[in-house]
């Protein structure tokens, strides 16, 4: 039944292999808590369910217990729908209340530091690896985003295919289309950008080369990834006042909320102030 959902979620649905192999993972797990006591899918309640929940919470964060049961739950309701199950036991339960957090981007001079030193074009990965980081930072782009970015998607946009191949349109900056322009002249033979002599990079390559170009531009090691920068894009327009929709259009964000976040304080705002106020 896993295998059945899972080939659905990225054939039909469209989602990328990564959450497939999440989903795959978690659901694992979850069958895997039951296999002692010899359960089936049908014979799963909203009493095991709740248990589940609880066992999960003791050793995860609020956050991960949330995609366990948004995965079951869709799992459930593929069951319902395709396979004749009678009810979703994962039907009454809502996520649980996560503590709020502000979001860390990577810092401005950072990223200064890091665009305003591009790796000799010889080091084939590691320029390609800061020609993502400028992307990233000028576009908002997630990093499988750029990973799976046409020649033939930018124009004076780019068309973005993201999360369950949903598609939007992000306007190229101008720093970005100088680059972008160039690029394209020197190598004309490339279908990918991230593509290095006929070949397309590997993710994880081209993420282990972003890590360390902004360790090396002075970033802190927790804010060293790819997704910080897509979190610099969002609160950079932010506190630039870029209306809130169009912000959750550029992200390609389904809900209002999620993209609510970058119009939060943020922490260089906090003890900027604190130590402006404090005696």
């Amino acid at each position: 039944m896993i295998s059945d959902y899972i080939s659905f979620c990225e054939n039909v649905k469209g989602f990328s292999p990564q959450t497939c192999r999440s989903y795959q993972s978690i659901l694992r797990n979850f069958a895997r808590f039951f296999k002692k006591s010899n359960k089936r899918w049908s014979t799963i309640t909203p009493d095991d369910v709740r248990e589940f929940i609880q066992a999960t919470s003791k050793s995860a964060q609020a956050s991960t217990v949330n995609v366990y049961i948004m995965t079951c739950r869709g799992f459930f309701d593929y069951l319902v729908r395709f396979k004749g199950l009678q009810n979703n036991p994962f039907a009454g339960f809502t996520k649980i209340k996560e503590p709020k957090r502000l979001v860390a981007g990577v810092p401005e001079n950072v990223c200064q530091q890091c665009l305003n030193n591009p790796p000799a074009r010889s080091r084939r990965i590691k320029y390609l690896a800061w020609v993502a980081i400028n992307i990233m930072y000028y576009e908002g782009l997630r990093i499988s985003e750029v990973m799976n970015l046409r020649w033939s998607d930018v124009t004076e946009v780019i068309d973005v295919i993201g999360k369950g191949n949903k598609e939007r349109i992000v306007p190229v900056a101008k720093e970005l289309a100088t680059l972008l322009n160039h690029e394209r002249c020197i190598d004309d033979k490339s279908t990918y950008i991230m593509e290095s002599y006929g070949e397309r990079v590997r993710l994880r390559s081209l993420t282990f080369e972003i890590n360390k170009l902004l360790l090396e531009a002075g970033c802190e090691v927790a804010l060293a990834h790819p997704h910080a920068l897509r979190h610099t894009f969002a609160t950079r327009l932010a506190c630039h006042g870029i209306p809130l929709p169009v912000l959750q259009k550029l992200l390609g964000h389904n809900n209002l909320s999620t993209t609510e976040i970058y119009l939060s304080v943020t922490r260089e705002e906090i003890i900027q102030n604190f130590n402006r106020y404090s005696i």
